[in-house]
């Protein structure tokens, strides 16, 4: 690609030329990432692996809406909506930035235009459409392209290994309704690029599902219908569960009556396995501490937390969204209550909706109430 001043881009070396010189420099690209709006100020949630590529493919085609259930995701309005509830939240796209490997000017450039998202977010979610010029690191990266069939048909082996899996976890059949598309890539179905229905009746091509398999399980996009053992690849600690008096340590809201359920996770600082995001380099360990009250829903979470913990889907290793630093234990999308007062907001008690909150949440992982 040749750009309109000085400048020459191999994406095959990743080098870029200055024509005028000849002087290079490496080029790298930055994935990105997409966060919804949490209930607390300034803060925001990845959304899983999968939903992000939905979301990029999705970002770079002809359409502004996909459904991930049980939410419509509008990219024009930059909006969550809870088909349910109706319930919005604003979304916003950012480089997924590795903190070793960016200079603090991008960095505080970044910081800004999240800043200046938040600050829209208070005026009715009043965010920058996708294809307006907000930002450079808000654009697609030169080289993004939608999919197109001669791209599939130029499967990798590891690909098509991904393709025979989510066949057997499935047990799609074949799908041949000419005037259907793919709700992931928003093209039609051909002979050459054929659909695959599934037994929760929502159809893709194989090469866009395969996107969406995790381990030993895969996630319908649409309705979240997990096939398979969904795991994951938290790094070992220990969960240890606590029974105290609530006379010791009360949850706010709760009377003393009730025992206060203390879990106590510990993670040691060790080396990334192959399964990680970044295989050989260190991350850091944490100790978190949550809290549940004794009464029969908050048995109920603990058992299911328990069942989360022993398939490896608590945790993860990734980003921190609240200090921005890279290869640390973060939450793998299933938020505990890290305080026993102070609200919603302080993540504490009392909050009325945590429980189906966090029950999706685990459901979502393919773990629910025994």
């Amino acid at each position: 690609i040749q750009m309109k001043k000085k400048y020459t881009l191999d994406f095959k070396s990743m080098i870029q030329t200055r024509e005028s010189t000849g002087f290079t420099r490496k080029i790298k690209r930055v994935p990105f990432i997409w966060c919804y709006q949490t209930n607390v100020p300034n803060q925001w949630t990845p959304y899983d692996e999968s939903s992000i590529d939905i979301l990029e493919k999705v970002l770079q085609s002809d359409r502004f809406e996909v459904t991930l259930s049980p939410y419509k995701v509008n990219l024009k309005e930059m909006q969550q909506i809870n088909t349910k509830t109706g319930k919005k939240r604003c979304v916003i796209r950012m480089p997924k930035l590795h903190h070793q490997d960016v200079g603090s000017t991008h960095k505080s450039m970044m910081g800004s235009k999240i800043k200046e998202l938040e600050m829209k977010e208070k005026n009715n979610c009043e965010i920058p459409q996708p294809h307006q010029k907000v930002a450079s690191i808000h654009e697609p990266l030169l080289g993004s392209k939608k999919i197109t069939e001669p791209e599939i048909k130029e499967e990798s082996k590891e690909t098509l290994e991904k393709i025979q899996r989510c066949e057997a976890l499935t047990g799609w059949k074949p799908f041949v309704f000419e005037k259907e598309e793919c709700p992931i890539c928003l093209s039609g179905y051909t002979d050459s690029n054929p659909g695959k229905i599934l037994p929760c009746s929502h159809h893709f091509h194989p090469f866009c599902l395969a996107g969406c398999l995790n381990y030993n399980s895969i996630t319908c996009p649409n309705c979240r219908a997990i096939y398979g053992l969904k795991t994951g690849d938290q790094p070992d600690g220990t969960m240890t569960v606590n029974v105290l008096d609530a006379r010791l340590l009360p949850l706010e809201g709760y009377p003393l009556s009730i025992s206060t359920i203390e879990l106590q996770f510990k993670f040691p600082s060790g080396i990334q396995a192959s399964n990680h995001p970044n295989p050989g380099q260190p991350y850091k360990g944490t100790v978190r501490v949550a809290y549940l009250p004794g009464d029969a829903k908050g048995l109920q979470v603990l058992e299911m937390l328990k069942v989360a913990w022993e398939r490896k889907v608590l945790f993860k290793i990734g980003s921190s969204v609240t200090t921005g630093m890279d290869n640390r234990v973060v939450f793998n999308g299933v938020h505990l209550k890290t305080k026993t007062h102070g609200g919603s907001t302080n993540y504490g008690y009392p909050d009325d909706d945590y429980f189906n909150r966090v029950t999706a949440e685990l459901a979502s992982k393919g773990i629910f109430p025994s």
